[in-house]
């Protein structure tokens, strides 16, 4: 008789434990990071008697997760990647604003300049006509300085975005550790911790957002968590990341990880992926090429219109001045406190790009790297590079120069956009006139008769500037340049939310609430219940029955 009632005693403990976890999945339908629980159930030994066994109920052996260890860390990667090439292409594409095309662009500000000469040409002795070309030349070198201003604007948006993603992946990792603390503490009390397993893993998904991470589980049930081979995360102790400036590009910004008192510069070439490495990338890549891009264009203009304009004659016989402001040299960066500039040489081969001296162990020779490609242009010797000229300019390095394996960085183009400025304040400042052949030069009452200068600057309109084309030409090129990289990571991002979106349903396939299918279990154990209740109640009076015929 006891054995009935411990039978029913041990399905009723069994069923109402299944309808309390299929009630607890139901109620975590919509929870985030929640994965399904289900009971596993045992039967009872046997009892062994009178050559047979009798069975004994059932046991509740444990409450279980349904999880797969494999597509969790498949949608971290994923989510991951996701999360880098979104966060880039929305950058890229407000980066594309900036380099309007059209009556907008600064490359029919330039063709405007340029053809303002021509009214010159037809009338050199008009003022309306001369004051055309000083009012082009104003239009072009603000709107190269507001473009410069729009793309240094973006550049202190990324920085600050870095420093707040950095922040709450930071409040991710406290999380993190304080529950690998509690899992510990409750494992090691032989409780479960079904709940907050998940919601680990939960964090550890959102913090994959913020950075890709790698994971390795403890025998005490904490979870070390590594960023770039770097742990960030052990048992209860949670570092924390912060954006600093790079030593020598102050405009860059690197990866810091701390660990009490240690400090360690993560590898961002080995980041790939998560919001940090997608706004460090946007701001390493797209943001120096869009500076480059058109400070390149503002030095070739520069430098070409410059140079003829000084060749003329202005209105009142005077030799012309350069019309914009433009750099002649930039000083190069260096950690170790060598000194060195670039100097404009062939403004017809500038690549837009920055470079590096490169000494070799010996501290003789070395290279000089293109970044944008990688490319190395050998040299013997400090002499030897200076009489060099790379892609249309010459590197000098001074006293103190570079030492064994020591570098400078060089980025001739990167500010040039944000300083350019028109020189000319007066119409009569325009040297439209050239040198009379037979002296030499023009007399002053020759000058309002002579446009021939004017006519040489008019024809760098069509001259053949930048990349074998027109400077008009070399801006619509750079216009086209981040267009088709906004394309490529809208593309990339497309790719890895789809990919990531059938990671997740796959997940949620093995892990996730089926509403119908636990309805269908709650219907189920809700009959087993009935029944367990019912073999009580057998039991019951079965045992009455008992004590009546005793009683007898």
């Amino acid at each position: 008789m006891s054995g009935l009632l411990s039978i029913g005693m041990s399905a009723l403990n069994a069923n109402s434990a299944t309808l309390q976890t299929i009630s607890h999945n139901i109620a975590n339908v919509n929870t985030a990071g929640y994965s399904r629980q289900t009971v596993r159930l045992e039967s009872a030994p046997g009892q062994v008697g009178m050559g047979s066994s009798i069975g004994r109920g059932v046991n509740i052996a444990g409450v279980e997760r349904v999880y797969s260890d494999f597509l969790s860390a498949q949608l971290n990667t994923t989510l991951a990647q996701q999360a880098a090439d979104a966060s880039r292409a929305e950058k890229l594409g407000i980066l594309e604003m900036h380099f309007p095309n059209g009556s907008a662009g600064i490359g029919m500000a330039i063709g405007d300049m340029l053809n303002a000469f021509s009214y010159v040409v037809a009338a050199p002795n008009d003022m309306t006509a001369r004051t055309g070309v000083l009012a082009g030349a104003k239009s072009v070198a603000d709107r190269m300085r507001a473009s410069h201003s729009e793309i240094t604007d973006l550049a202190i948006s990324t920085r600050a975005e870095l420093h707040g993603k950095a922040k709450q992946a930071n409040t991710l990792l406290e999380h993190i550790a304080a529950l690998n603390e509690q899992i510990t503490r409750t494992q090691n009390s032989g409780q479960p911790s079904n709940d907050l397993l998940d919601s680990r893993e939960q964090y550890v998904l959102e913090l994959n957002e913020y950075i890709q991470t790698t994971q390795l589980m403890q025998d005490d049930g904490s979870l070390s968590v590594f960023v770039a081979h770097q742990a960030v995360v052990q048992g209860s102790k949670a570092g924390s990341i912060s954006i600093v400036s790079d030593a020598q590009d102050a405009s860059l910004s690197r990866l810091q990880l701390q660990n009490g008192s240690t400090l360690r510069m993560l590898d961002d070439s080995i980041i790939v992926g998560g919001q940090l490495k997608g706004l460090l990338e946007f701001e390493q890549t797209d943001l120096s090429l869009a500076k480059n891009l058109m400070g390149r264009l503002t030095m070739a203009l520069g430098l070409a219109v410059n140079q003829q304009h000084r060749a003329g004659w202005d209105f009142e016989g005077k030799p012309g001045q350069a019309m914009f402001s433009i750099p002649t040299q930039v000083a190069g960066l260096s950690v170790d406190g060598a000194q060195g500039h670039v100097l404009f040489t062939d403004p017809a081969k500038f690549t837009a790009s920055n470079y590096v001296v490169q000494m070799d162990s010996a501290g003789t020779g070395g290279h000089v790297i293109r970044q944008i490609d990688g490319q190395k242009t050998a040299f013997n010797d400090t002499t030897d590079l200076a009489l060099k000229t790379i892609d249309g300019l010459t590197f000098k390095l001074t006293t103190p120069a570079l030492g064994a394996s020591q570098r400078m960085l060089f980025k001739p183009f990167a500010d040039a956009a944000g300083s350019i400025q028109s020189l000319l304040t007066s119409p009569l400042t325009v040297a439209a006139a050239s040198a009379d052949p037979a002296s030499g030069h023009g007399t002053p009452t020759q000058m309002p008769a002579n446009s021939g200068n004017a006519k040489a600057l008019l024809d760098l309109r069509d001259a053949k500037l930048l990349d074998g084309g027109r400077l008009t030409d070399a801006h619509a090129t750079a216009v086209s340049q981040i267009g088709l990289r906004v394309q490529s990571v809208q593309f990339s991002a497309d790719a890895s939310q789809s990919m990531a979106a059938n990671m997740r349903a796959q997940k949620a396939s093995v892990s996730g609430v089926n509403l119908d299918e636990e309805a269908a279990r709650l219907m189920q154990f809700q009959q087993a219940y009935q029944a367990s209740a019912k073999i009580l109640q057998v039991a019951q009076r079965v045992m009455d029955t008992l004590l009546q015929e005793l009683g007898q």
